[in-house]
């Protein structure tokens, strides 16, 4: 449960809270609860956002694997390939 979080203004730290458990053999969950607050969006009904998840998994000093949730290379710029949210 390390958590990383980023966003192009120097020394920001977000306000958000997460959690993860592993199924052993089988599968692992992560759950995270972020504050409107946090990426200053007031919720409405039809308030669109994108969201990029990845996950980086370091399975020794020599060896690392990055999986995102959409491709976008190395980098997630391109947010244009980001999966959209949309409130109710």
């Amino acid at each position: 449960n390390v958590v990383y979080d980023r966003q192009r203004v120097e020394g920001w730290d977000g306000e958000w809270t997460s959690g993860a458990s592993v199924l052993p053999g089988k599968a692992w969950t992560a759950e995270v609860a972020i504050p409107w607050k946090t990426i200053g969006v007031t919720p409405k009904p039809g308030h669109k956002f994108g969201l990029m998840v990845a996950r980086n998994h370091h399975a020794d000093r020599t060896r690392s694997q990055q999986y995102y949730l959409v491709p976008c290379g190395a980098e997630a710029k391109n947010t244009t390939v980001y999966p959209v949210l949309e409130l109710r």
